[in-house]
């Protein structure tokens, strides 16, 4: 009788903990995720500051998160879903390595809060894992972040009718192949070799 009775009390201090499970939740976390679209569209330039800063905040709410998430305790969580869910729209736009490892910290981000209300056994060393990779990503060259950056870009069909007058105009001046030298030639191809990584990523207004 006495261990019934134990059983009991202890499954009515379980049921009036007031903490959460994922499926309580799930409905809501899918509000955020959608809200990210928004930001994505509303966010023109997103560069390298703009990324440390989310980063920061995020790694500072990723260390604040505890396992076991009360039904007034959900703020932390929501911040630091809502980071991740944006981070995953803003590096989804690109492709490569340095895209592949933002979003593999929003979604490591994102499964940490569904570790913390299902009270994984996995919570800990899911955090170890992604401070260690925002930790990484602080060490990046400038040449990874150029390749995430999101800018204001010019279309081709606004500049189109300017090159084609200025294609017109090399031709035009274009010396014959007699005249042009060996210095001449290497020159022009040191211009291309030199110059086409900084508009790899898009022609913007600095690099056009």
């Amino acid at each position: 009788m006495k261990k019934i009775f134990t059983v009991l009390v202890i499954m009515l201090l379980c049921a009036c903990s007031g903490k959460l499970s994922w499926d309580d939740v799930k409905d809501h976390y899918a509000e955020l995720q959608n809200a990210a679209d928004d930001f994505n569209d509303q966010t023109t330039v997103f560069l390298k500051n703009d990324y440390m800063s989310l980063l920061g905040k995020l790694e500072e709410y990723v260390n604040e998160l505890e396992s076991g998430i009360g039904a007034d305790e959900s703020g932390t969580a929501d911040a630091l879903f809502d980071l991740a869910a944006k981070l995953d729209r803003i590096a989804g736009l690109f492709k490569g390595d340095a895209a592949s490892q933002l979003m593999s910290i929003a979604n490591d981000a994102k499964d940490l809060v569904k570790a913390a209300y299902e009270k994984s056994d996995q919570f800990d060393s899911l955090k170890e894992k992604l401070l260690e990779a925002i930790d990484n990503v602080k060490e990046w060259a400038d040449d990874q972040w150029y390749s995430v950056e999101k800018k204001q870009t010019i279309v081709w069909d606004a500049v189109e009718e300017d090159y084609a007058a200025m294609a017109e105009e090399v031709i035009e001046n274009m010396p014959s192949r007699r005249k042009v030298t060996e210095a001449e030639l290497e020159q022009l191809n040191e211009t291309i070799t030199n110059n086409y990584e900084t508009i790899r990523y898009g022609v913007t207004v600095e690099n056009e």
